[in-house]
């Protein structure tokens, strides 16, 4: 994904601190026209400024599952195994096969062959039931490590011609070691050590980025935030402690209108 760039936080940053630090005990009566025209022009550009940063939180809170989403599933192998249903029924049918065909050996074969024990020693010592590999799907990684352990212990394949009647359970053999080796490389090249610790050190500079930058920009809305607060305390004619009567100008003994106090 295309990374949200980096871009100037300060928005007039100076001017915005010096009205964050206007005193709160000025007299509203003493501050002059042209001066409230400023504080109401300087309200303007610090509200655009808080709304664009707050836009860029609602940004970054996105990138941020952008990024975090493919590196959960990485960590968890969920894409490890493409299609565990076809996983599932490859080993299924590899075992049945080799079943038969250990039970189809014929009668003759003699037990004191080097390749009856190395099929002997696959079918009971090596090769595991699709069924192990079912009850691990749903943690992938379990069914690297089952398909690694099988890679170990299968033994060298006798050096001596083997006879005709082990074909068919050779060619079953072959099969199931085929898929195995297949889930040991994907998983290898895909989410071995090396890789592994390169994602995380990826993942790990990403979000201290994402920190920093977070941690600035809502240091710099409080400050819009505060500097908004202090213009518009002053930005208004001092009307707050005036009644309605005092504001239009009416002489409350009279009950008349003071011309002179009027405001067109």
């Amino acid at each position: 994904m295309e990374r949200t760039l980096s871009e100037d936080c300060g928005f007039n940053s100076l001017m915005c601190k010096a009205a964050a630090k206007i005193p709160l005990n000025l007299k509203k009566e003493e501050i002059s026209s042209p001066v409230r025209v400023v504080l109401g022009n300087l309200v303007n550009e610090f509200t655009v400024s808080r709304s664009k940063l707050r836009a860029r939180i609602a940004a970054l809170r996105v990138e941020y599952t952008d990024v975090y989403n493919p590196y959960n599933e990485f960590v968890r192998r969920s894409d490890f195994i493409e299609d565990r249903d076809e996983l599932y029924d490859s080993v299924r049918h590899c075992m049945v096969g080799i079943e038969q065909s250990y039970r189809d050996i014929d009668d003759e074969a003699t037990e004191n062959c080097e390749w009856f024990a190395y099929f002997e020693y696959l079918k009971f010592n090596v090769f595991v039931h699709s069924r192990i590999f079912d009850a691990a799907l749903n943690t992938p990684h379990s069914v690297y490590i089952i398909a690694k352990g099988i890679t170990t212990v299968h033994p060298v394949e006798p050096s001596s011609k083997m006879p005709s009647i082990y074909h068919d359970i050779y060619r079953g053999c072959v099969m199931y070691m085929r898929i195995i080796k297949n889930l040991v490389s994907r998983y290898e090249s895909i989410y071995s050590y090396e890789i592994s610790k390169t994602k995380q050190v990826e993942y790990a500079t990403y979000l201290d980025e994402y920190d920093a930058t977070k941690i600035s920009i809502f240091r710099t809305i409080e400050e819009l935030t505060q500097a908004i607060d202090r213009c518009v305390t002053y930005m208004y004619d001092p009307f707050d402690d005036m009644s309605l009567d005092e504001i239009l100008g009416f002489d409350e003994d009279m009950d008349t209108i003071v011309e002179d106090n009027l405001f067109f």
